[in-house]
């Protein structure tokens, strides 16, 4: 049986968050904000969303150039991912798993999709985290053998 996953597009002063609860579907859930490099209230909403939709796996975005060789970003990436393990541990989430997916281009092509809706790059930004969320949880799935449905 599917276990419901969430998609995380981490920046520095935002969140993305997107879920899969079939495996077919990723539905963009909220945009975070918050102040540059705090990411306290980010864990808080993780821990409360991955509880409420029961999730087996979170997958967070990692970026990197494109030669695969890590940013400051990516550092970032890594240890969020590390605190958040701990925070989903208190909750006693320990089963959940935390898997970091390449998100190489990803908020290029969550830009490119939301074009494609007719909305312009004033219109994007308020989601395009959530939209780039989308990508990388997309991304994973597919990775993972699973049907996407678009």
């Amino acid at each position: 049986m599917f276990k419901p996953v969430l998609g995380l597009d981490l920046g520095l002063n935002t969140l993305g968050i997107a879920v899969s609860r079939s495996g077919h579907l990723v539905t963009g859930l909220a945009n975070l904000h918050f102040p540059r490099g705090q990411f306290a209230s980010a864990y808080t909403a993780v821990v409360k969303l991955a509880e409420k939709e029961m999730v087996g796996t979170i997958v967070l975005g990692r970026p990197c150039y494109p030669s695969g060789d890590p940013t400051e970003m990516t550092f970032v990436a890594e240890e969020f991912a590390k605190v958040l393990r701990t925070q989903l541990d208190r909750a006693g989430l320990n089963r959940v798993e935390i898997q970091l997916q390449d998100e190489q281009g990803s908020t290029l092509e969550a830009a490119a999709n939301l074009h494609e809706l007719g909305l312009n790059a004033k219109k994007q930004k308020p989601m395009i985290d959530r939209a780039a969320a989308e990508v990388i949880l997309t991304r994973w799935l597919g990775d993972h053998g699973y049907d996407i449905w678009r």
